[in-house]
Order: C-alpha cells, then structure tokens, then sequence
C-alpha cells in the first residue's frame, strides 16, 4: 500500500514523470521497478526480490543477513538482476561479502576504484578508498567521496549498478 500511494502521490506532484506506469491498477507493477536500498534497505530491496519479480534490486551496503535463510531460498527475480556495492572501511564489509556469496551474486568481489564499467561484469562491487564513513560512502550524499570538480567519485558504479548507460 505505501509503494501505491507514493507511486500516486508522485503522479499528481509531478505528472510529466509518468509514475501511473509503475502501477497496475490498485498494485504495483513490480516487473518494471528497480528496488534499491542501503544498510537494512539493502536487505529488504534483496527480500523483496526474492519475493517479487522486479526489473532490478541494487544493494548499497549491504545485505547483512548471515545465515538467514531467505538469502539462499530461490529467487522470483532472476539472481542475474541483484547488484551490490559496500566499502572495505565499513564494519559489516566482511557480512556484505558473505552475503554476496550466499546470494549468488554473478562475479567475484571487484573494486571500481580506478577502474571503469563493466567492472568485469560482477555483481559485487566494493570500494577500499579513504573515507570518513565506509558505511555511508557508497550512497549519494554524507560521506560519499567526490572528485576534484566536485562530482561524486562513484557516478561510474551507481550507473552500472542501475543499469544506465
């Protein structure tokens, strides 16, 4: 129900954006929805993916679900769709590897730092550049490195994790 009612708020806030796309009458149209999340948003945007077919899921650190059952439980999307960026000064990196690896995620744990899209074309993306806040580096904003003139260090990842050429 919220995701509806945000997808119809958005609809009468900003009409140009064609949010009634994303709903199916009175449901979300869950298949053309990219679901992201960071820290325990990253392991819901995971479980809903599991549960719901979806365009995409991105995870930004995170999931931090060792052992849980779910991570390993079959997937409605595709495991080919599920993304996810965490930072090696971040204290859950080590949980978000285990993670990546229980999920099944495509590739092996790939740095971006220096290196350009398609990142060997994996799904676990990581970071070991000097941060103030591992944890929050890998969202937009707050401790988020950026570059000399300003632009965030990784407009490059988040692009590919969303999948926008």
């Amino acid at each position: 129900p919220r995701i509806v009612a945000a997808l119809r708020h958005l609809s009468t806030q900003h009409p140009g954006g064609d949010w009634g796309y994303y709903l199916d009458g009175d449901q979300p149209r869950w298949s053309r929805i990219i679901i992201s999340g960071h820290s325990h948003g990253a392991s819901s945007s995971a479980v809903i993916g599991k549960f719901r077919t979806v365009e995409r899921v991105v995870s930004l650190a995170g999931p931090l679900d060792s052992g849980q059952a779910w991570l390993t439980a079959p997937s409605m999307t595709p495991i080919d769709r599920f993304y996810a960026f965490t930072h090696s000064a971040d204290g859950q990196h080590a949980g978000h590897l285990g993670s990546f690896e229980a999920l099944g995620l495509p590739g092996a744990p790939t740095t971006v730092d220096g290196a350009t899209p398609p990142y060997a074309s994996s799904h676990r993306l990581m970071s070991t550049v000097t941060v103030t806040d591992g944890h929050g580096a890998v969202q937009a904003g707050g401790s988020s490195p950026k570059l000399g003139d300003g632009t965030y260090r990784y407009l490059p990842a988040w692009r590919y994790l969303y999948g926008v050429d």
